[in-house]
């Protein structure tokens, strides 16, 4: 089967990941598979199997297309264009939302090809300031739900998400699957220079990896760092990552003292997010999106047997806390910093759950097991 999988941008984060996952898992299986972007962030995008066909815009129009505003503009005609070339020899177009769907649905009519509508994340901001924005973003999400219920299939990475496109779009049948890890991304991890420099640290070291902007809400790590460090002076906060939020993170850290506490290491390239993993003494998930995907992060953690501290308000606490595989707290710098504190004084307490969380990303969250998934939605469609 020729498959083309689309989103609007390729980069470090999470949606792209899980994508990419899939295109692994897919190959493997012995299918053919596109990734179709508008955009490449070439400076933090990770490298891809030789498997997997990358098609992006030319470099010109590439680079044009870095900032938010110029890929909001003209990344559907970009990925109009990119698709129309590639559609005619292929069987399925899995796409991500909004202007990647719309430009995906027109061009599944167009050639005849069935389109799956593949949901990570939902956020649709309240309306509100002048009545012209309100009325511009009235009409877009009456555009967006039109082309959304012309789909062919729909998936989503959580439970919360198919329960959201329900209430919202009116979609029934929206098929859970659960994204795969992929283990070979850690056991390559070599020792980089910035994780030597922790190595012998006094105190504890708390990883949250994770783009630096509101939604994933580091505050609240930040505010909890005060707390923990005076059960385990010396400890330090990594925060793994880039993004618009690092200005006021930085301020904020500065002002609660905590500027040498708080360490900002940029986006892990290569093997280092492994190595990252392997120094943390706890990983943390603070995200507060109402209706934010699969927090992959806190998975990662327990392959790498760490043990993730999600906030109620993350993605991945609804499976975390059902399948007793981690920690959940209230996202208040009182509550979770009394669990990051309870954890870190008696780790072996929580060995069953670390054990069984582990179990369970190596047993369900297969590249095998993700990719078979999908493949049986593509058929049945």
């Amino acid at each position: 089967m020729n498959i083309i999988l689309v989103l609007p941008r390729v980069s470090y984060r999470g949606g792209e990941r899980i994508f990419y996952t899939l295109a692994l898992g897919l190959t493997r299986l012995g299918h053919r598979v596109k990734i179709i972007t508008a955009s490449v962030d070439e400076k933090n995008a990770f490298p891809f199997d030789k498997k997997i066909l990358l098609v992006s815009p030319p470099k010109l129009i590439n680079m044009f297309l870095q900032s938010n505003v110029s890929l909001f503009l003209f990344s559907f005609p970009v990925l109009l264009v990119l698709l129309a070339l590639s559609a005619k020899d292929t069987d399925i177009i899995d796409s991500e939302s909004f202007f990647s769907l719309w430009a995906s649905i027109i061009i599944g009519k167009l050639f005849g090809k069935k389109v799956v509508w593949t949901i990570f994340a939902f956020e649709r901001k309240p309306l509100g300031g002048s009545l012209l924005n309100n009325l511009f973003a009235h009409t877009l999400r009456k555009i967006d739900r039109f082309f959304a219920r012309q789909a062919d299939g729909y998936a989503c990475i959580a439970p919360r998400i198919a329960r959201v496109v329900k209430r919202t779009y009116g979609i029934e049948g929206v098929r859970l699957t659960i994204p795969a890890i992929d283990l070979a991304r850690f056991k390559k991890a070599k020792r980089g220079k910035f994780t030597k420099k922790f190595a012998g640290e006094r105190g504890k070291l708390l990883l949250l990896p994770a783009t630096l902007h509101p939604k994933k809400n580091q505050e609240l790590a930040i505010y909890s760092l005060k707390r923990i460090l005076k059960v385990f002076p010396g400890s330090k906060l990594i925060l793994l990552g880039e993004g618009k939020d690092e200005g006021r993170l930085r301020r904020l850290s500065k002002s609660l003292g905590l500027n040498r506490n708080v360490v900002f290491a940029g986006v892990a390239k290569g093997g280092s997010m492994g190595e990252y993993y392997k120094i943390s003494d706890v990983v943390l998930v603070t995200s507060k999106v109402e209706n934010e995907g699969l927090s992959m992060t806190a998975f990662e953690a327990l392959a790498c047997w760490k043990m993730p501290i999600v906030s109620k308000g993350a993605g991945a606490a609804e499976i975390i806390e059902g399948k007793r595989i981690g920690l959940v707290a209230n996202p208040t710098p009182a509550d979770y910093s009394r669990m990051v504190i309870e954890y870190l004084g008696h780790p072996g307490k929580y060995k069953t759950i670390l054990s069984r969380g582990n179990r369970f990303v190596r047993g369900e969250l297969t590249l095998e097991k993700f990719a078979r998934d999908t493949e049986e939605l593509f058929f049945l469609i």
